[in-house]
């Protein structure tokens, strides 16, 4: 063999070391099943080759490799596979090699052969990292060094395995968090260091970066953040685990309660807090609606609607052969207020605080029930209905006056509407009975002074009142306007200010009357969404005004337009596939309609608004989000959602041309805005002085009566530009 040749085959040479760990775990659960890769160190071949018979006649298996040429070896540290070195010293320099192998492979054993074990040298050797120093002649030492040295390897490759074991299992388990419907979080002293999808959601972040290192008890309503430093305080001192529940506040400031349990663990290898929260607000809830499926309310006590209504229809031949019978229907008509204010638990002790009022003061009158979620009613069989009369009048001025026990913000408190009707010969059923009270109870809100008000069939007659709707009749013409077409589509244009050629237009919807007077949205929309329509009628606005913009392009206008969608259509989980189906229907293309969320919207759905975003994006539409700039954090919308415009809220441009704070304010959205390359529209428009302070802020689009109202149909004249005005 050359002088300057190893025993390493071609094939060997210049490969990458193999350090795949599963090999060592292999070896280290099988004794050594897999062959010891070794590298000697020596110029002459003679007493490497003696060395390695002797630890191969003592039962090692080996790959061994020979080196004879000094200048080689770090080009073999860098690319051989090695599993332990054995170097003659004489023929290389010991202490060379061992500062070679500290720099290039600080964890590879190397086992100096010397003419002696001198103590001196030996102290040197294992200073510069040696693992021993083995006399030249001593083989047997030889042997029980390199059995050492073995099991410490064996003991190595054994933490390494359980070491990627752990982060495969560490990472397993995050990921399982990450994708877990249940919201966790990791705390270290109280601040958030990792959450997970469902634990942003549940407070309404769109970004879960906003939440790292965030202190929990910014998410914990005043009331109960004394609990949580006692809580945290416990943590702290006895690593405990368990729960408690508090009341917990989302980025928008609504509250809801939620069960919170914590255990000891670890993060990146540093001891913390694990957490999970429960939304009891939303348990509650859902078991409140279960519950109204059954006989009694859960909250009151009181008998359900459906119970109410079966015994009502029990005394029904009684009133009709003209036994006096009187029925009471009362309204918390701010109940909706007063949850977004106090929040779920405060509501819900206030709702048992009035039932049992009711029950205290009607016991003596008759039936009691709580309808739905604010309403209750009243049968009473007083011979006088003077007697029903006082009685609501009494309980109206006793529930406006109350010192009620439960904690209510200031300025905070229930208003009630209370409405009779008499039972008699005409009376056909419990419903039929409960509508009238109803439509008594409605003009008494709207009456807005507290006091009953009985029900009279000629000024609630189903022709009489038409100015004045009740829920059931708007709702009825809904229906019917989505049965019948009776909806219509107006366009606005978006005018822009940089002279972009292409027509945009706002799609708006009215409705028309059953006298076919044409409704505004105010008339219709706000029962809509209390009456889960909306998603019914997002449907109709958009079949249509793809149907036009597939007219409009069949005529080569180059028309795009804007498109309102409400938060119900943002849960409507296949709108998106219906969307796509019309558009193929209509032949037109997702980049020629643009879908406007408000902000509002998207955070209170943010999962589903980042689905439904994604796959709006993927078939070519364009994304806007409205009523911008209003509610905290609005940055984070641009920096993690696809957003091709962001729609100013209109209170942007109340006395915007003389209010420099405004005029700052949207100067600094339009720069975010551009930063992350979206486009700014400014609708509702009605000042022309503000075009100008529009324009040099970089406002890309105005709306607004100024240019133009709303029209039925698209003009195919081109959009006069109103440079004039800002000149």
């Amino acid at each position: 063999m050359p002088a300057d040749a190893d025993s390493t085959s071609g094939k060997d040479q210049g490969k990458t070391p193999d350090t795949s760990v599963d090999k060592g775990i292999d070896q280290a659960a099988e004794g050594q099943a897999q062959p010891l890769h070794l590298l000697l160190l020596d110029r002459d071949i003679a007493a490497p080759k003696q060395q390695t018979a002797a630890l191969r006649q003592a039962g090692f298996h080996l790959h061994p490799r020979i080196l004879t040429n000094p200048d080689r070896l770090e080009k073999a540290l860098l690319r051989q596979q090695i599993d332990i070195l054995i170097c003659n010293e004489g023929s290389f320099d010991g202490n060379q090699v061992l500062q070679a192998v500290a720099r290039l492979r600080p964890q590879l054993p190397v086992l100096l052969i010397g003419p002696e074990r001198e103590a001196q040298r030996l102290g040197e050797v294992l200073a510069l990292g040696a693992r021993d120093l083995i006399p030249r002649d001593d083989l047997p030492l030889l042997c029980r060094v390199f059995r050492r040295e073995l099991d410490s390897l064996n003991q190595q490759r054994r933490a390494e395995a359980l070491r990627q074991q752990l982060d495969q299992t560490q990472a397993q388990f995050d990921q399982l968090i990450d994708h877990s419907t249940e919201a966790i979080a990791y705390l270290d002293q109280g601040r958030h260091l990792q959450v997970n999808r469902a634990y942003q959601d549940l407070f309404g972040f769109i970004d879960g970066a906003e939440l790292i290192g965030l202190p929990l008890a910014a998410l914990v309503t005043q009331r109960d953040r004394p609990t949580l430093e006692l809580l945290l305080d416990r943590i702290a001192e006895h690593q405990a685990s368990g729960e408690v529940e508090l009341g917990l506040r989302s980025q928008e400031y609504r509250q809801f309660d939620g069960l919170l349990r914590f255990a000891p663990a670890q993060y990146e290898n540093h001891p913390c807090t694990l957490i999970s929260i429960r939304n009891l607000s939303r348990a509650r809830l859902i078991e409140q609606r279960i519950q109204l499926l059954s006989d009694r309310d859960s909250e009151t006590g009181l008998i359900n609607r459906r119970r109410f209504v079966n015994q009502l229809d029990e005394r029904i031949p009684e009133l009709q052969r003209g036994k006096p019978g009187s029925l009471i229907y009362l309204s918390i008509h701010n109940m909706a207020s007063i949850r977004v204010h106090a929040g779920e638990r405060a509501s819900s002790r206030l709702l048992s605080e009035i039932g049992a009022e009711l029950t205290r003061m009607g016991k003596q009158a008759g039936l009691f029930a709580r309808l739905g979620d604010h309403s209750f009613a009243l049968f009473c069989q007083y011979q006088d209905k003077g007697a029903s009369a006082h009685l609501a009048d009494a309980l109206s001025q006793q529930l406006h006056q109350r010192s009620y026990a439960t904690p209510l913000p200031e300025g905070v408190r229930p208003r009630f509407s209370l409405g009779l009707a008499e039972g008699n010969g005409n009376t056909q059923s419990g419903e039929q009975f409960l509508e009238q009270a109803f439509h008594a109870c409605e003009e008494a809100r709207q009456r807005g002074t507290g006091t009953p008000v009985w029900y009279d069939s000629r000024r609630h007659g189903d022709d009489a009142g038409r100015g004045e709707q009740t829920d059931a009749e708007v709702v009825e013409l809904i229906d019917d306007a989505l049965a019948c077409d009776r909806f219509r589509l107006f366009y606005q244009p978006l005018v822009s200010l940089n002279g972009d050629s292409r027509e945009h237009y706002s799609v708006l919807v009215r409705m028309l009357s059953s006298d076919n007077q044409t409704l505004l949205p105010e008339r219709f929309l706000d029962y809509a969404k209390d009456h889960d329509r909306m998603a019914a009628i997002d449907r109709w606005v958009i079949k249509h005004a793809i149907a036009e913009l597939g007219r409009q392009r069949q005529q080569r206008h180059r028309v795009g337009l804007f498109i309102q969608l409400s938060a119900e259509s943002i849960r409507d989980q296949d709108l998106l596939l219906w969307l796509c189906d019309c558009l193929q229907q209509y032949d037109a293309k997702g980049p020629w309609l643009s879908f406007q969320i408000a902000d509002r919207d998207v955070r209170g759905n943010p999962s589903r608004s980042r689905e439904l975003i994604k796959g709006l994006k993927r078939i070519g539409c364009r994304l806007a989000i409205s009523q911008f700039g209003v509610l905290a954090k609005y940055e984070s919308l641009l920096r993690h959602l696809p957003l091709d415009y962001i729609k100013l809220d209109a209170s942007y441009l109340k006395q915007l041309a003389s209010d420099g704070q405004r005029q700052r304010r949207l100067r600094d959205i339009c720069q975010l805005a551009k930063a992350n390359q979206a486009q700014v529209i400014a609708g509702e428009v009605e000042e022309e002085d503000c075009l100008k302070v529009l324009w040099e802020a970089d406002v890309h689009y105005v709306q607004g009566y100024l240019l133009q109202e709303p029209v039925e149909s698209i003009s195919s004249d081109p959009i006069e530009q109103p440079m004039a005005s800002i000149q």
